[in-house]
């Protein structure tokens, strides 16, 4: 009898020890007897501010259409218009903008549109590059009739929609 208690005590010893090792084996983490946490401090995440300032108005806040009127156009005799962009973003990067002029022909599709920066109080009419952080650039619109424009729609009051909006560029482009 003596026999059976004693195998029953050494089977009760090996089922709690698998548990144990079972049990060790399952939990992930520190075997360490003795563990400390230290907290850290959270860091900030700051984004950037996309402040472009079109003729001294925050372009997300403007109300008013960007160009009003080009006045009379007469065949062959262009119709200019300046718009100065200032790019007062602040990130970090040195971010750079570039314009982008939208025009739709409305109920001239003669109408030719040349566009671009000016250059020591010159239109260069070449497209628009990209502006500095902290920059700032005059862009020139410039809107005519071909000499050969259709005589039947000359003297009509005519809508000429043009949007501008700017487009953050790749660090490295010119």
């Amino acid at each position: 009898m003596h026999s059976v208690k004693s195998l029953r005590a050494l089977k009760a010893t090996g089922l709690i020890l698998a548990a144990v090792v079972l049990g060790l084996m399952t939990v992930q983490g520190s075997y360490a007897l003795w563990n400390a946490a230290v907290p850290s401090n959270a860091g900030t995440v700051q984004s950037a501010d996309f402040n472009i300032v079109v003729n001294g108005e925050n372009m997300s806040t403007m109300g008013k259409p960007l160009l009003q009127d080009f006045g009379y156009l007469k065949p062959g005799s262009p119709v200019t218009r300046k718009i100065t962009v200032s790019n007062l973003s602040n990130a970090t990067s040195g971010m750079k903008v570039q314009p982008i002029l939208n025009f739709l022909p409305g109920d001239l599709g003669q109408l030719i549109l040349k566009h671009g920066f000016e250059d020591k109080g010159i239109c260069q009419y070449d497209g628009f590059g990209t502006i500095s952080q902290g920059d700032q650039q005059v862009l020139c619109i410039e809107v005519q009739l071909p000499t050969e424009a259709d005589r039947t729609q000359l003297g009509q009051k005519v809508n000429i929609p043009i949007s501008l909006t700017v487009a953050q560029v790749a660090p490295g482009t010119k």
